[in-house]
């Protein structure tokens, strides 16, 4: 006794085209419940698995090229800013002492250059491992653009208040007839 369909061929009830269509469309159903419905094979998942970490591995390139494109962005507009406009001197005699990045460094400045950089209408940015004498409008618009390229300037440059010594105590009262 054959299958249902082996009989139904030598019965006459269906031809031998439709019998290879409904095959057809049978090994079809079940490659896509495989996928789809029910459980995803082994393959399939490790396919899935290793489709989404390349994904992640993607993003994460773009990001750093995004990045690293940006870097250079600001280092061209940085080097447009400071190197034309440097007014350094190599043969300048006086040392200009200033803190940053939490050491202190040392520029060497002339004496009108010393008083314009004490004055604020000077100061010094830091570019390509370089420091730089630049006038105030170019230090604020390369602050704009990177604050920590500023090396000193001295309009943003904080200064820390001392706390008075203690007269305000009862141990240290000014009398009140005491003339000055």
């Amino acid at each position: 006794m054959g299958s249902l369909q082996d009989q139904l061929l030598k019965s006459g009830l269906v031809s031998e085209q439709k019998l290879k269509e409904t095959r057809s469309k049978k090994r079809k159903q079940r490659k896509a419940s495989k996928g789809k419905g029910g459980e995803p094979s082994l393959a399939q998942a490790y396919a899935q698995r290793a489709r989404k970490e390349q994904q992640e591995r993607d993003r994460e390139l773009n990001r750093r090229r995004e990045e690293a494109r940006r870097r250079r962005e600001l280092k061209a507009r940085l080097k447009q800013l400071i190197v034309p406009n440097a007014l350094n001197q190599p043969d300048a005699p006086s040392p200009r002492y200033f803190d940053h990045n939490g050491k202190i460094r040392k520029f060497y400045v002339t004496s009108e250059q010393l008083e314009s950089v004490n004055r604020g209408t000077m100061g010094i940015a830091y570019f390509g491992g370089r420091y730089f004498l630049v006038m105030a409008e170019v230090i604020r618009k390369v602050h704009d653009v990177d604050p920590s390229a500023v090396g000193y300037f001295a309009p943003f440059v904080e200064v820390e208040e001392q706390p008075e010594e203690g007269y305000e105590d009862e141990k240290f009262q000014i009398p009140d007839d005491l003339t000055w």
